[in-house]
Parts: structure tokens; C-alpha cells; sequence
């Protein structure tokens, strides 16, 4: 384990948090000192951090760690709330700050849109310090994953389906399959996986459509994998049943799955945002 290596300031004993030496003109940053102890090195002081990551779920202050100077941040807005047309998932973006050890930083998550009133049916923007990403409003394009589209009108049987991984909505369909030429909601054209990378878990899918009859909830589905979003809604025709539609998976972006009615109790919120912070050893 590494020791620590001490100096004597205003006879205070001071902790050695950095060394540098002079090479070539140059200032290079030491990150291990040995002493030789019974003729063998032994570890006496180490300055190097390991990696870590951070996951925010909730607004808070982070302090970094010390030694840190160097992280990634990938951001999710939240979903939008949605009406008949399914809620748009919320942006998502990757940005490599630099940062001071020590620091105290402002994390913000992003709420999911979830009032009826234009005011509250866009997702907040989730941010870090001063880097932000926006969240996304109901039945719009523009979002992280898209939105589907369904519609309240008896030609629109089947709802579309809601975007993934930064592609677009499903357009929807007529009970005899025509698709029609009305799209879904635009996505933002880039993948919605944690850090852009292959492997990282999806977020942002947007929230699927509502359609007219029992046939078309399954069209209506919101497609997101892990980072999920809004499930479509429906009306049941024969007993005139609302079938409820899904709210945003929370901490994903995911946008709310529409509805056929515009009656507050029956219309879901988007997904909160979430901020995910690693840093590399360093």
C-alpha cells in the first residue's frame, strides 16, 4: 500500500500531494517514489488515481476526488410527456471535461415532461457544471431515440412504434398495412448508448404512439432496449376501454407512450435524465 510523504510548513506536517522533476527543460509529473529497504524497492509514495464512475440519478453537488483532472461525461435529458403521438426521448451527449481535484461541481438531472399544459410537457435539460443536454417535448420530433406517432383518428389503426438509438419514430399504419407518409418524430441521427460507445447501455428511447383498436398495441410499443421508453396506448373498441399508456422509464430519457384522450388522468410523464461521470487512471 502507498505511504505518504510529508513536509514540515509553519511546523504543520503537510501531506505531498504532487512532485515534479526537471527534464530537459521540461517539468515532468512523478507518480511513484521507491526507497531500497533491506535491498529491496519498496513502494514509499504513489500519485497515481484509479479509475472510477460516478452515477447521478438526482440533482446534487459532486466534489471531485483527489487527483482527478480528467473526466467523461455522458448526459441523458428527460422524455417528454405525450398526447396521442408518443413523447420524444430527451438528447443524449458525451463531452471529456477538465476538471480541479477538489471541486465542487452542480449535477442536474433532468425531470421528465408531465403536465398536461405546454409548459411542463417538455423533459428538463440535464447538466454538469456549465456543459448541458436538452430534454425533449410530447409528440414532437427531435429527441434522443423519436418518437412514434400514432393518432386519434379511426384511419390511423396501428400506432408507430417509438424511435431507438437515436434513430427516428415508426409512421403509422391503416388497418389494411398502408403505411402512410406522415413520420414519427426525428431522432437525433447519433447513437443514444453511454459514451457513444457499442458496448454502453442504451438510453433514450422514445415513447410509442396510440392507436385505435386492440390490434395495434403491439405497434405502438416504444422500443429503447435497456434504456426503455414509453409503452403506445390504445382505445379497446368493442367496450370502449382505455387501455393506459407507459410512462418514461425514469432515469433513462425515455419519452411516454401516447394516448388517445387528452384527459390529464390518463396521460404519463417522460423519464427523467441521467449524468454518468468516469474518469481513466490517472
Amino acid at each position: 500500500m502507498a505511504k505518504g510523504i510529508y513536509v514540515g510548513i509553519g511546523g504543520a506536517a503537510r501531506k505531498v500531494k504532487k512532485i515534479y522533476v526537471g527534464i530537459n527543460g521540461v517539468a515532468r509529473k512523478v507518480k511513484k517514489v521507491y526507497v531500497g529497504v533491506g535491498g529491496v524497492p519498496r513502494l514509499a509514495w504513489n500519485d497515481s488515481v484509479p479509475a472510477g464512475e460516478v452515477i447521478f440519478t438526482s440533482s446534487q453537488v459532486w466534489t471531485v476526488p483527489e487527483g482527478v483532472e480528467i473526466v467523461q461525461v455522458f448526459l441523458v435529458g428527460g422524455g417528454g410527456r405525450a398526447s396521442s403521438s408518443g413523447g420524444g426521448s430527451g438528447y443524449t451527449a458525451t463531452y471529456t471535461v477538465t476538471v480541479n481535484p477538489g471541486a465542487n461541481i452542480s449535477v442536474v438531472i433532468g425531470a421528465g415532461g408531465y403536465a398536461p399544459g405546454s409548459s411542463h410537457a417538455y423533459g428538463g435539460a440535464s447538466s454538469f457544471s456549465s456543459i448541458s443536454v436538452s430534454g425533449n417535448y410530447s409528440a414532437q420530433g427531435g429527441s434522443g431515440g423519436g418518437d412514434g406517432v400514432g393518432s386519434a383518428e379511426k384511419t390511423y389503426a396501428y400506432a408507430g412504434a417509438g424511435g431507438s438509438d437515436g434513430g427516428n419514430g415508426g409512421r403509422r399504419k391503416s388497418e389494411s398495412g398502408k403505411e402512410y407518409t406522415v413520420s414519427g418524430g426525428i431522432g437525433q441521427g447519433t447513437t443514444t448508448r453511454a459514451f457513444g460507445e457499442s458496448t454502453g447501455t442504451l438510453y433514450a428511447g422514445g415513447g410509442g404512439g396510440a392507436g385505435n383498436t386492440g390490434n395495434s398495441f403491439t405497434g405502438g410499443s416504444g422500443l429503447g432496449g435497456s434504456g426503455g421508453g414509453g409503452r403506445g396506448a390504445l382505445h379497446y373498441m368493442p367496450d370502449g376501454t382505455w387501455w393506459l399508456p407507459g410512462p418514461g422509464t425514469p432515469n433513462t430519457g425515455g419519452g411516454a407512450g401516447g394516448i388517445q384522450t387528452s384527459a390529464a388522468a390518463y396521460i404519463e410523464p417522460g423519464g427523467s435524465g441521467i449524468v454518468i461521470v468516469r474518469w481513466a487512471a490517472q
